[in-house]
């Protein structure tokens, strides 16, 4: 397969590669003994190309441009009134110059996209104004503004706003971004989707090649797909302009294009933005994005961005609203309220746990006082036939008390704990009838 120069490639590449070999049936042995599964997907393309049922087929990346013709070399022409500069870039469908005005009244840089001749028969100069007039009402801050729109030499061009920044992969490569600072530039990304979808304008093919970025973070999109509206209007050409990686299922199988296509495309950019940062909730919002079926999707591009921001505020997503999740966001979004809140909480708690412990003891002491003073009350009414002394008062007390199962374990170690202890004084008798007349 080496000498075909077929490995490492797409079918759509393979089939291009098929066109141009001589020896076809010898080509696609090869193919078939060394990828069976490219061979398999490259045969519905070889049948329609056998039946005519293709009669225009390409694919608008960075593979194409060796299919197409070339456009000539207008550095140093007059296009209009601006004069021609360096080529700044080159695509599938264009190539772009770097341009000037010619009258120095005023300065104005600009860049003009001339398209490919082959391009032509289905981007009449009709089609071209009218496409060129939709672009030209789309005023946002992150698209790239079109000025103007004609023909020069035989090739259509546009004259465009020119934007010094780099393609959001090549930015991406030399800038790091935090979470925040991606999810800021998703959400401007977001915004100019949806002004063009709010003026029925499809983009059709968004990729972070057709992203640029400015030095102080500005996005700005640009290379609308012109020619979807043409593929989906004509029965005599089919155009596959498809980015494989962000390319929805429906535009891979040449269907009608709508909204959905470009929020399927936002999901893939916003999977390759937010790579380092994936979690559960940003995979929910990239999975709804993405999903297979247009009716699954995020229907509007407003719907995804208001979850992107719900996300980067700390807010539930529409995906996720759970109890558990808002508290837990909460305590994202007011960490020092949700702190002094929760300190509140455990100092209430621990002091009604700490008064409800000290009111148990008081209760448990007063029941004890109670009992003994009861047992102290029934020995001083002991039969008065029978004097107590002092001594006798507090030791038929002690056992009394000692013997009372529910006496409180410390009140009983220190009644025990007396029997030690040599008091100070010799008790009285409480009936002492030498020193109490009423005795006699």
């Amino acid at each position: 397969m080496k000498k075909y120069g077929t490995a490492h490639k797409n079918s759509t590449q393979l089939f291009y590669d098929y066109l141009d070999v001589q020896n076809k049936e010898a080509w696609l042995n090869d193919l078939k003994e060394s990828n069976l599964i490219e061979y398999n997907n490259i045969q519905p393309l070889i049948t329609a190309h056998e039946k005519n049922d293709l009669a225009f087929t390409s694919i608008v990346d960075q593979h194409l441009t060796r299919y197409i013709d070339s456009v000539p070399d207008f550095k140093g022409h007059t296009v209009d009134k601006f004069k021609v500069g360096e080529k700044i870039g080159e695509g599938g469908m264009s190539v772009v110059y770097r341009a000037e005005r010619e009258n120095k009244t005023f300065e104005q840089s600009v860049a003009i996209k001339f398209f490919r001749q082959s391009l032509h028969r289905l981007l009449d100069n009709s089609t071209m104004f009218n496409e060129a007039q939709m672009l030209a009402r789309l005023n946002h801050p992150h698209i790239v503004k079109v000025f103007d729109g004609g023909n020069y030499q035989g090739i259509n061009y546009l004259v465009m706003e020119q934007v010094r920044g780099r393609n959001l992969n090549e930015f991406l490569t030399e800038i790091t971004y935090d979470e925040k600072q991606c999810l800021t530039l998703f959400l401007k990304i977001c915004s100019a989707v949806a002004h063009a979808h709010q003026h029925q304008t499809v983009h059709a093919d968004l990729k972070p090649e057709n992203i640029l970025v400015e030095k102080d973070g500005t996005p700005k999109i640009i290379d609308f797909n012109m020619l979807q509206r043409v593929q989906q209007n004509t029965e005599e050409s089919v155009i596959l302009a498809v980015s494989p990686v962000y390319a929805s299922p429906e535009q891979i199988e040449g269907k009608y294009l709508t909204n959905t296509s470009d929020i399927y495309a936002l999901g893939k950019i916003l999977n390759k933005l937010l790579s380092r940062f994936v979690n559960q909730d940003l995979q929910l919002i990239i999975n709804k994005a993405t999903q297979n079926e247009p009716t699954e999707r995020y229907q509007f591009v407003e719907l995804l961005a208001n979850d992107i921001r719900c996300y980067s505020d700390h807010f539930p997503t529409s995906l996720n609203r759970s109890s558990t999740q808002q508290c837990l966001l909460f305590f994202k979004r007011r960490p020092l309220l949700s702190s002094l809140s929760l300190f509140t909480l455990f100092s209430t708690i621990s002091l009604f746990t700490l008064l409800a412990i000290s009111n148990q003891k008081l209760e448990s002491e007063k029941e004890t006082v109670e009992k003994i003073l009861l047992e102290l009350t029934s020995i001083f009414h002991y039969e008065s036939s029978n004097p107590i002394v002092t001594k006798n008062i507090i030791e038929v007390a002690k056992k009394r008390l000692l013997s009372n199962a529910s006496l409180p374990e410390d009140i009983r170690h220190k009644l025990l704990f007396s029997d030690f202890v040599e008091p100070e004084k010799k008790p009285l008798s409480l009936l002492d009838c030498s020193l109490q007349d009423s005795c006699k």
